[in-house]
């Protein structure tokens, strides 16, 4: 399996235990939402990683939409316990599911490695839109023209992901071992104007070729 050097920590925060009123959720339940939290993420990177490829293995052969990519490519967390906070920390993966059942010269492991790649091409993007959220600069070297194709697939995905975590009441994500990617509102406006300063600026270079 191809280790991701993608490190996502992540916590729900009981949202009942605000108070001397209310009671608090049992471990058992926290963890369930740990897991869904963290499988939320997952599927959000495996879309903007994965959404639409069309992949030729041995006997497998399909266009993956980023769901059934994760699955294909086993991206998962690969947890490591909890720290002192409380907050879990994993590493992702990307593997072949079905390794085991191809021949080691049937492209399998092409294609993982193509997957890998997809993955850090992605990881790559979110890094850019954020610098440029954060402080406006761009990098005329990391911001071809192709670039601007993929900006409103970002933004929407990033919508996506923020509305599928608002079922995740008093949740701590980091992505990447970021604290730069510390996930809540303030991130979101981050990125989404990013992805516009970006847009602007291909814009721009554009008109002037």
């Amino acid at each position: 399996m191809t280790e991701l050097s993608l490190k996502l920590r992540y916590m729900v925060i009981d949202p009942c235990d605000r108070g001397p009123l209310h009671l608090p959720m049992p471990d058992g339940w926290l963890d369930l939402q740990d897991g869904r939290l963290a499988g939320t993420v997952c599927d959000w990177l495996a879309r903007l990683a994965w959404d639409g490829w069309r992949i030729d293995a041995g006997d497998v052969s399909a266009v993956l939409d980023g769901a059934s990519a994760r699955d294909v490519f086993d991206l998962d967390p690969q947890p490591v316990g909890r720290d002192t906070a409380g907050c879990r920390s994993a590493w992702l993966s990307v593997g072949f599911a079905d390794l085991d059942m191809h021949h080691p010269d049937d492209g399998v492991e092409a294609v993982v490695d193509e997957a890998y790649v997809r993955v850090w091409k992605a990881v790559d993007l979110l890094f850019l839109v954020h610098g440029a959220g954060v402080d406006g600069r761009i990098d005329r070297d990391r911001t071809p023209h192709d670039i601007a194709i993929r900006l409103p697939e970002v933004g929407r995905s990033l919508s996506r992901l923020q509305e599928a975590l608002g079922s995740f009441p008093g949740y701590r994500l980091i992505l990447f071992g970021d604290p730069g990617f510390a996930v809540d509102d303030a991130w979101f406006a981050v990125m989404l104007d990013g992805c516009d300063r970006i847009s602007e600026h291909v814009q721009r270079l554009r008109t002037s070729d």
